[in-house]
């Protein structure tokens, strides 16, 4: 890229003797002038602006080579590199490779690393290392340019969006089929949009699904492990299985009040038929004491009205008996008198 292009035109330039921030200037200008992304401005001498992919960066050249060079005396860099605390050992342990004499000349020329080789050498480590790495990235959105808490500017957010490259992201992934489920988790979420599509064969049982809905393969494609949806079919495929889901939902709901109701129905029943019984009895058994008291009257009044009429024939008789001999002795006495 441009920006590799000019760390090595000013590690170029460390090596003369007479070169100048303002030649390494006009030698970048001689060099990137037709670049797209190179711009001189006309009212500055000292400055060149590189247009990034966020914006454009101004750049002033006053002491970039005097930086570039890194004029740290090697005898202090050994020194620091056999330092016995291990961080700072750490931090200048490549420094004796950097320090160490040229083949030739006696060895008396020392070879030096400059801060932008050194950013080179460092930088292709790091690329090295994350080349031979699964790296996951982590894009980090500032929510606000106060630091606080609880505050979003939407117009910030969507600025460091466009210049990270979100958007058009987004917009590539959508034309394509950005959704990918293996053929088993596919089978297992929206097998319950179509249960007759189940099989023994998870990619016949997505085909399946997906056939079912009747809405054509634009939205959608099997591969050879996986299935590949559009945005709007995932989005289609959910709300179809929240539906089914709620269905189902409902279905079990509605059978599980049936049951608590007809619980709770069964039990006040019996409890209704148990005090329908305690009831019946309790009046069965007051009408029972009524009747028994009057079948006591009406035997007690039978039994004196028979004792009574067998009283008065008994009377009868008596009568009828004294009276009879009453006559006999009258008979007998007039029949004496004579």
């Amino acid at each position: 890229g441009i920006n590799a292009e000019y760390g090595a035109l000013l590690d170029e330039e460390c090596k003369f003797p007479k070169a100048s921030d303002q030649t390494f200037l006009e030698k970048i200008a001689t060099n990137h002038g037709k670049h797209s992304n190179f711009e001189k401005p006309k009212k500055s001498n000292t400055s060149f602006i590189v247009k990034h992919y966020a914006g454009d960066v101004s750049y002033e050249v006053d002491n970039f080579l005097e930086k570039n060079k890194g004029t740290v005396q090697g005898d202090l860099l050994l020194v620091l590199n056999k330092s016995k605390t291990p961080i700072v050992q750490t931090i200048f342990q490549d420094v004796d490779d950097a320090t160490t004499p040229r083949d030739g000349a006696g060895g008396a020329k020392k070879k030096t690393l400059t801060v932008g080789g050194n950013f080179k050498t460092q930088l292709g480590s790091l690329m090295a290392f994350l080349s031979s790495t699964m790296a996951s990235f982590i894009r980090c959105i500032k929510p606000n340019m106060k630091l606080v808490g609880n505050l979003f500017d939407a117009d910030m957010v969507m600025a460091q969006l466009r210049y990270a490259g979100m958007m058009e992201t987004i917009k590539i992934r959508r034309l394509g089929y950005p959704i990918r489920y293996a053929f088993e988790y596919f089978a297992k979420r929206f097998g319950v949009i179509a249960p007759s599509a189940k099989s023994s064969n998870d990619r016949e049982t997505c085909k399946g699904i997906l056939q079912s809905l009747e809405k054509g393969t634009d939205d959608w494609q099997i591969g050879v492990t996986k299935v590949f949806l559009r945005e709007q079919m995932k989005a289609y495929l959910e709300d179809l299985r929240t539906q089914r889901i709620m269905k189902q939902t409902i279905a079990i709901q509605s059978w599980l009040k049936m049951v608590f109701v007809r619980q709770y129905f069964l039990m006040n029943r019996r409890s209704a038929v148990t005090i329908q019984s305690v009831w019946r009895g309790y009046r069965q058994k007051k009408k029972y004491i009524k009747s028994k008291g009057a079948a006591a009257v009406f035997q007690s009044t039978a039994r004196m009205l028979s004792v009574r009429s067998k009283y008065k024939n008994d009377l009868n008789k008596m009568r009828a008996e004294l009276k009879r001999r009453h006559e006999e002795e009258r008979k007998r006495k007039e029949a004496q008198a004579k």
